[in-house]
């Protein structure tokens, strides 16, 4: 589902130095390339996963305060609550 690395062997063939910036794999190139992993499956980054997971939630708030309150003192409550 995300872009990892499958082919731990095949990066660290990719690399001859210990501190040398890491490389991708064939597959992990071939996996950025058609957004598929081996089976098919598409895959996506974590970012995209996110997202795709906030278009099926919705957050509702519904706040407990009456109506005879001006916003000055609300915002007095809530900051004495937090304690500021």
């Amino acid at each position: 589902m995300l872009f990892a690395e499958d082919d731990p062997v095949g990066k660290a063939a990719q690399r001859k130095n210990a501190v040398e910036p890491a490389k991708p794999s064939p597959q992990a190139k071939k996996k950025a390339r058609t957004k598929r992993n081996n089976e098919g499956e598409k895959v996506m980054s974590f970012a995209n996963v996110m997202y795709k997971l906030a278009e099926f939630c919705c957050l509702v708030v519904v706040p407990r305060i009456s109506a005879d309150k001006t916003p000055e003192a609300i915002t007095v409550e809530c900051l004495a609550t937090i304690r500021i």
